[in-house]
């Protein structure tokens, strides 16, 4: 019969990018039914023991664990439209008309022949590329960089409750509990692994993810991506190592 779904780059594109949408909604829906079946279930028998509170911090937690799986690999699909390559240049002579023993011999590309490196079918003038890059283009601000940011607000607004969140197993004051112990349930997952002065470093990893998996495809296949992948991660060490 034979596949009736195209399997190409542009397909594979937009059903990655659709991905984390439908997962998160998917996690509201179930997180409404929760709600409606705990209000629905009058028998003591059958009535669940989450409270909302309970609940919503669950919600949260879950999607924060899915943007943190799915971060580097929506990069690096939405990078990856942009790493394109000629493969008929053209070469032609180049000189200064002012000085006539300038020549020198430049590459340039025909028209039509530039082609994805991801997918070789993909040629750079077909309109699905051209609607493709379009949208990679807004899908870098709405994931590569609004992810990041909603991370920075989130950590920003919770900063003084995230202080008086103590390490190692001390004892919190009695006066902060109830507002530490919600703020642990719901964003803890960002900063728990961190001391609590440095509860930002959660976006220093994903900048180093972002940009091993997803910038350094722009660089091509040759030397400069390894060098800058090694600068990248030599910076990362310095940084762990200094805080």
């Amino acid at each position: 019969f034979g596949c009736s779904v195209s399997n190409d780059y542009v397909t594979a594109f937009y059903m990655h990018m659709a991905m984390l949408p439908m997962l998160i909604t998917i996690i509201l829906a179930a997180w409404l039914a929760a709600k409606i079946y705990k209000l629905l279930m009058c028998c003591k028998l059958c009535k669940p023991h989450y409270d909302n509170k309970t609940l919503y911090a669950r919600v949260l937690r879950l999607t924060n664990f899915i943007v943190f799986v799915m971060y580097p690999g929506m990069g690096l699909r939405i990078f990856r439209v942009f790493a394109v390559e000629c493969y008929s240049p053209k070469e032609t002579k180049d000189s200064d008309p002012m000085n006539p023993t300038y020549s020198e011999i430049v590459e340039e590309c025909e028209l039509g022949q530039t082609y994805m490196r991801s997918d070789l079918s993909i040629n750079t003038e077909d309109p699905r590329y051209k609607t493709m890059k379009w949208f990679a283009g807004i899908f870098i601000a709405v994931y590569v960089i609004g992810i990041p940011s909603l991370y920075i607000l989130i950590l920003y607004k919770k900063r003084h409750i995230i202080a008086k969140d103590p390490e190692n197993g001390e004892l919190i004051h009695p006066d902060d509990h109830q507002e530490v112990m919600r703020c642990q349930t719901e964003f803890g997952s960002m900063y728990k692994d961190y001391k609590r002065k440095y509860y930002w470093f959660e976006l220093v990893e994903m900048s180093r993810k972002i940009l091993l998996v997803g910038a350094l495809v722009l660089l091509g296949n040759g030397g400069m991506q390894i060098f800058a992948g090694i600068i990248i991660c030599f910076v990362y060490i310095l940084l762990a190592s200094y805080l």
